[in-house]
């Protein structure tokens, strides 16, 4: 057996079909196989009973009905079955593939596109499990029925028997090796449908700027590319099925001419009855049905295989480690409060090129940390090494004396609540994305605490549907700041002992932002509070404030410290006071900050 169909196996025994019902769908394809097998004897010897009687052969007309009765019933009750054990297959497939997805660590979808594991979840597993819903039952029953005739034609008549397999032997060396090209055709297919429901997937979830932009009638050209790339790999199918069906048809109706030509004429010499010929007839056709659909099998079966190999490869990905160190006792919210965050000998980078050489930072237990600098001087990155999206290079990150990476992953990243600075938000209620995560979900007086706390109780209240507002695909139809709020109260909720705000208040209005700073101010107490910031309004009271610039620490200290001593935090200050509007110059921050940038 070749690996490809190795592959395929495998994933179909990850999709756990039962041996029981199996067994019992193969009791059933053997009875309904038997029916077929015996209906040509009955027959023969009702058409040679009618012959050699003067009255009806009930008895075999009978037994001919009890036949195809039991044959149907079992075919009926085998049709609902194997539908069952589709469904559970199917179900059991994807949820097997999508548990393997959802663990992929953050670099594999930084390299692929969301829309290339969710092609190989729905559309691979489908063309996999139609393999066992469609074809494979029909190819074992009208593989028993084959042999099995093939078997009786032979005891029948060798000679007949021998012209029929002579020919049918021909057919089958010419469709098999044509039906095997499709496997790597569908392969190529699945994949570029794949790149299709990404591009698709993409510009639609875009499509405020794609209509901003007036970019419809170019999103509609390069989709059109797909497609016909699409039309090319499906009709490079259509010409192989082209040429496989005519073969079939050929082969059915030559293989009956033949067999009508000779069998008559050896009943016209009585070396068989009329009976015999006319079971022979029958014979053909369980025969030659198997055969259509072994071929119809075997271009399924390579499609699964090319599937497969798609499923194989998401299924080989490296997922993220979520065992620690059998050494680290179990970390909680108490004993995690008061413990250091230190980072030595960091190295870093993405793809070739390196951001942090040898970094090398102290972040206070219980106190709030504010990291500034332009924009990409690494302060999402260190966001990112700290939630263990990325393997370092080099060095280790540690909480007190212990390693992060020693720590099983759900037990560290439980004990950080992140407000990252594009507050997404999934398709939903309010309500499912507050409690996104949640272990235990709180009563709706705690949630509306938080809201209250995170300025959004007045929003929601106006809503009609209140905490079961939907908030549309990636929270579409709430605004930036309310999006925003909306992730600071799920970090309230979320009450763990270490808070990351990435640009947190970026997308509101001065105003907002004001009461946001005394949620934040309440959020921050007897907690370690990491944020990043562009506004130096909203780093003025952290405890410590460390300055960025290309990977580096150029300094660290308080807010008054550093503009008393770092050069470049001053040009900081000024840069951002010279681009303020003219009410935030007059606003109570600005105001300081001015007061305290003339001083030194």
């Amino acid at each position: 057996m070749s690996n490809k169909y190795k592959r395929l196996f495998s994933i179909v025994g990850l999709a756990k079909p039962g041996k029981g019902l199996l067994t019992f769908i193969a009791c059933l394809s053997i009875i309904g196989a038997g029916s077929s097998i015996l209906f040509p004897m009955l027959t023969q010897n009702l058409v040679d009973s009618f012959s050699n009687a003067t009255e009806i052969p009930t008895n075999w007309i009978i037994f001919i009905a009890g036949a195809l009765a039991l044959g149907s019933i079992a075919s009926g009750i085998n049709y609902y079955l194997i539908g069952k054990l589709a469904n559970r297959m199917l179900v059991n497939l994807r949820s097997k593939v999508l548990s393997k997805a959802i663990y992929l660590p953050v670099t594999y979808f930084d390299e692929n596109n969301s829309a290339e594991p969710a092609s190989r979840i729905v559309n691979d597993t489908e063309v996999i499990n139609s393999v066992m819903a469609e074809h494979f039952e029909p190819f074992i029953s009208g593989m028993l029925t084959l042999i099995s005739s093939l078997i009786i034609l032979w005891i029948l008549d060798w000679q007949l028997t021998s012209v029929l397999f002579a020919t049918l032997l021909v057919s089958f060396l010419i469709t098999v090796p044509i039906a095997a090209k499709l496997s790597k055709l569908s392969k190529d297919f699945q994949q570029q449908e794949a790149n299709f429901l990404s591009f698709i997937t993409e510009r639609l979830s875009q499509i405020r700027l794609i209509k901003a932009a007036t970019a419809e009638s170019q999103s509609l050209h390069k989709s059109k590319q797909n497609l016909d790339e699409l039309y090319r790999l499906g009709q490079k199918e259509v010409r192989i099925g082209a040429v496989m069906a005519p073969i079939a048809g050929m082969t059915i109706i030559t293989t009956l001419i033949i067999i009508l030509a000779f069998g008559a004429a050896r009943v016209s010499q009585g070396i068989i009855t009329m009976g015999t010929l006319i079971a022979f007839i029958l014979y053909l056709f369980n025969i030659i049905f198997p055969l259509i659909q072994f071929t119809y099998f075997v271009t399924a079966l390579n499609k699964a295989a090319g599937a497969a190999d798609r499923v194989t490869e998401l299924l080989d990905e490296q997922d993220e480690t979520q065992v620690g160190s059998n050494k680290q006792k179990q970390l909680n919210k108490d004993t995690a409060l008061n413990q250091d965050i230190s980072f030595s000998n960091i190295q870093f980078g993405y793809g070739k090129s390196e951001l942090f050489s040898d970094l090398n930072l102290v972040l206070p237990g219980n106190k709030t940390i504010a990291f500034v600098g332009e924009s990409g001087s690494g302060k999402s990155t260190l966001f990112s090494l700290l939630l263990r999206y990325y393997e370092l290079k080099n060095g280790t990150i540690k909480l007190g004396e212990a390693s992060i990476n020693e720590m099983p992953l759900n037990d560290w990243r439980n004990l950080i609540a992140l407000v990252p600075q594009d507050s997404p938000l999934i398709s939903g209620s309010i309500r499912e994305n507050l409690t996104l995560g949640l272990q235990k979900i709180p009563s709706d007086l705690i949630i509306e605490e938080a809201l209250q706390k995170a300025q959004l109780l007045d929003f929601i209240s106006q809503q009609e549907k209140g905490l079961d507002t939907q908030v549309g695909e990636r929270g579409v139809k709430l605004s930036g700041g309310q999006k925003q709020r909306l992730a600071i109260a799920r970090a309230i909720l979320q009450d763990s002992p270490i808070l990351l705000c990435d640009e947190a208040t970026s997308n509101l209005d001065s105003a907002t932002e004001f009461k946001i700073q005394q949620a934040m101010e309440k959020l921050t107490q007897n907690r370690t509070t990491l944020i990043a910031a562009h506004r130096l309004s909203t780093v003025m009271g952290a405890d410590k404030i460390v300055v960025m610039k290309s990977g580096a620490i150029l300094g660290q200290g308080t807010h008054t410290e550093l503009l008393a001593t770092l050069p470049y935090y001053q040009e900081l200050v000024e840069l951002q006071l010279k681009t303020t509007s003219t009410l935030e110059e007059h606003s109570p921050k600005a105001e300081q900050l001015n007061k305290q940038l003339s001083t030194v």
